[in-house]
């Protein structure tokens, strides 16, 4: 009977190991092929990424028609009209009819100095491609550039005031006090 016993421990023990290792073996394999869709994922993220800046870089081109990689607004009014180019951008994420052309065009140039670049048609195009929500978001960040810029230049001018009152001031105690009442 203890033999008897013995051995089926040693079995159950033996069985227990071997499906212990055969899990482990499965579940390395697992992550392995998981590492490798990870890394594979990665690569396909980065080359969409490169097809989509290509393609942007093509649409930029097709538009500029009068300036090497530079494109007035009216030149991108013009091309934004075209029902292949709001679909080809469809396409892409943006949104774009003849009427939102030109809160788009001002939303990309950057700068705003009327003309888009290549690089800033590129970079605003992807910060907005895609849904709504980003869209309202990058209008917000240029509305707080804008309103950022605007402040400084507003506290400047209140610095330079206030200096100026200070001086007057200084000048109106210096004569105050030589002048006694």
């Amino acid at each position: 009977v203890s033999t008897q016993s013995t051995w089926v421990v040693y079995i159950t023990f033996t069985t227990l190991c071997t499906l212990n290792v055969i899990t482990g073996v499965f579940c390395q394999k697992a992550n392995s092929i998981m590492d490798k869709d990870s890394a594979r994922m990665q690569i396909e993220e980065c080359e969409s990424r490169t097809r989509f800046t290509t393609t942007l870089a093509e649409v930029f081109d097709a538009a500029s028609t009068t300036h090497v990689n530079q494109l007035h607004i009216d030149e991108f009014e013009e091309y934004a009209a075209d029902e292949r180019v709001q679909t080809c951008l469809n396409l892409l994420g943006v949104e774009i009819t003849s009427q939102s052309a030109r809160s788009i065009f001002n939303l990309l140039d950057f700068d705003q100095d009327g003309i888009l670049e290549l690089e800033e048609f590129i970079d605003g195009i992807t910060r907005i491609a895609g849904t709504a929500r980003q869209l309202d978001l990058y209008r917000s960040q240029r509305t707080v550039l804008k309103l950022t810029a605007e402040l400084a230049a507003v506290h400047e001018k209140v610095n330079e005031q206030l200096e100026e009152i200070r001086n007057i001031e200084v000048a109106f105690r210096s004569a105050h006090a030589a002048d006694p009442v």
